[in-house]
């Protein structure tokens, strides 16, 4: 009898945690062209961790009440290529729809931060790109800032010669035509991400940008920060790196 009342017992617990476990369904897109992505690996850390391939795009998954997160992944030759991860709170049991948007995965994105700077140097914070690009605007704009000084610096030595001398000396380049110089180059580079970044459908990741412009690292951070001041470009943080997106212009 004993034996019986429990069974039933433990029948029971497992009816209603059936009852009120959860359907969740969607379907995964890619980020850019809205379009259906097959063969993406769904993993849930339920305990069991629960793991699906979406073959056709969409995915269906039976969770119980609890606070989920749910990362998706998707590989082309064995490298990660799009990922997402998304929070759900099941709190009853029903029916939850969750589409998942894959964006580039960004894992890798600044490996070379470390080849560049050495491990001596500390720019603090979990080492994200906004850190990174405050530390190269700040290495451009002292040399830059270098570079007028000495300017400056050779004029006046020369005036003074010219003044102790009482003779004819060549006149140099003064600081405006410098000024002038650096204003040029930089809208030329203004110009060069605006047109990569239209050619390629306005949208596109800091990372790709860096590699098809025609000048280094700090300045493509640089320029990236100009646009977004004059409200030509839109950044989006996206795991330790950037996505653009062009506005309209």
């Amino acid at each position: 009898m004993e034996l019986r009342i429990g069974l039933l017992f433990l029948a029971v617990l497992l009816l209603s945690a059936f009852a009120s476990s959860a359907t969740v369904s969607g379907e995964v897109y890619e980020w850019y062209s809205l379009e259906l992505i097959s063969d993406v690996i769904i993993d849930v850390n339920t305990v069991p961790h629960q793991t699906v391939v979406s073959k056709d795009g969409s995915y269906s998954l039976e969770l119980p009440p609890g606070d989920y997160l749910l990362r998706a992944e998707y590989f082309e030759d064995n490298v990660l290529v799009y990922d997402a991860e998304e929070e759900i709170s099941i709190v009853d049991g029903g029916d939850y729809l969750l589409d998942l948007l894959m964006f580039p995965s960004l894992e890798d994105d600044f490996l070379w931060d470390e080849n560049l700077l050495g491990p001596e140097i500390g720019i603090g914070g979990d080492g994200g790109e906004d850190e990174e690009d405050d530390y190269l605007i700040t290495i451009f704009i002292a040399v830059v800032g270098i570079g007028i000084i000495g300017g400056f610096g050779i004029f006046y030595f020369t005036k003074m010669q010219k003044k102790t001398s009482h003779k004819e000396t060549p006149e140099i380049l003064k600081g405006g035509k410098a000024d002038a110089a650096l204003e040029e180059e930089m809208d030329a580079a203004l110009n060069e991400v605006i047109g990569i970044l239209q050619r390629y459908g306005g949208r596109m990741t800091q990372k790709e940008l860096r590699e098809k412009v025609s000048f280094g690292e700090a300045k493509t951070s640089l320029v990236v920060a100009e646009l977004e001041h004059m409200g030509k470009v839109k950044k989006f943080k996206k795991g330790r790196g950037n996505i653009l997106v062009l506005k309209e212009i």
